[in-house]
């Protein structure tokens, strides 16, 4: 909607067509101020002098109303993750435009975002990072969940005589979940001074034999 003001009365009103196009007929000369509103779009408003028997063009370039995004982030046990920060960017490892860090329910918000792509991060300490792709839609609430996988960790030991301390070589350690099952998950074999290290463990309750 296109409309015209005259010393701050609306003199004129018109909406545009198919292509964005508008005409406003038999306005006398003088000067004007020009609004152009549309549903989801920030108005803007211009200026326009008015001259007998010419056109005068007045075009507009609308900016869509901001969006916002908002989502939880959880573990792979479905507990939710306090604390993770969420980065919003245009591009990957570009600057990013928008941050939130989740509540302790794991909810994160983040508004004002301009209608368009967005790849957007989560972080938090002992996890793995997380990086999906969304759109945001002007007026809307986007709504782009986490799951988060914990960060593999590491055991590592040495085995040792219980009666002398010497070191045992070639000791067989293996690594087992405390389950009702017991299932090994993991088997290494000390090194010549009795040195063991089991990589890339899941974080759970394990057992070391």
């Amino acid at each position: 909607m296109v409309n015209v003001f005259l010393n701050n009365g609306l003199v004129a009103s018109v909406t545009t067509n198919q292509v964005g196009a508008y005409v406003l007929p038999n306005l006398a000369p003088g000067s004007y101020t020009v609004t152009a509103i549309a549903q989801n779009f920030q108005s803007k408003v211009a200026g326009a002098q008015v001259v007998a028997f010419q056109t005068t063009t007045v075009n507009f370039s609308l900016t869509p109303d901001p969006g916002t995004l908002t989502g939880t982030v959880t573990d792979s046990t479905g507990a939710t993750v306090a604390g993770a920060t969420i980065n919003v960017r245009t591009t990957v490892g570009g600057a990013i435009i928008g941050s939130a860090v989740t509540d302790q329910n794991g909810v994160y918000t983040i508004p004002n975002l301009s209608a368009e792509s967005y790849i957007v991060t989560a972080t938090a300490l002992n996890f793995q990072s997380s990086s999906q792709g969304t759109a945001i839609r002007s007026d809307q609430t986007t709504t782009l969940n986490f799951t988060l996988a914990f960060n593999p960790v590491t055991i590592t030991g040495t085995i040792r005589n219980q009666q002398t301390g010497d070191s045992i070589a070639g000791a067989q350690i293996q690594v087992r979940i405390l389950d009702t099952n017991g299932s090994v998950i993991a088997t290494v074999f000390a090194n010549s001074e009795g040195n063991f290290l089991v990589p890339q463990l899941a974080p759970e309750r394990t057992r070391s034999l």
